[in-house]
């Protein structure tokens, strides 16, 4: 596989969860970039390719996570991304059009990638 197909970007604004995506996801045998905004996400972005983003919808800072994304595909078109929230309704996504959309209670157990 090749080493960018590894590489996944997890943007959250809460230390907890992110660290959990985060251990999850390199158990896996994935490569995990961690961040808490979509500013330093962008920055990362800017500096190397990912294969995915996993990004919390309600971030802190000015950019939330959609609008995160809109700006990364623009530095690395086909970027694919799975969004997370713990808060935002169904009802925030809808306008932006997102591909497909899932709902999961909270946790882990049974995650694989």
């Amino acid at each position: 596989m090749n080493p960018v197909q590894r590489e996944i970007l997890v943007v959250d604004g809460d230390e907890r969860t992110r660290t959990l995506i985060e251990q999850t996801l390199t158990e896996q045998g994935f490569t995990v970039t961690a961040v808490r905004d979509g500013d330093s996400a962008l920055r990362r972005i800017e500096a190397k390719p990912f294969a995915l983003v996993v990004a919390e919808i309600r971030l802190p800072g000015s950019l939330d996570g959609m609008t995160t994304l809109q700006y990364a595909r623009a530095q690395q078109p086909g970027l694919k991304c799975l969004f997370t929230s713990e808060f935002a309704p169904a009802e925030q996504c809808r306008p932006r059009r997102l591909h497909r959309q899932a709902v999961s209670p909270a946790g882990t157990r049974g995650l694989r990638v």
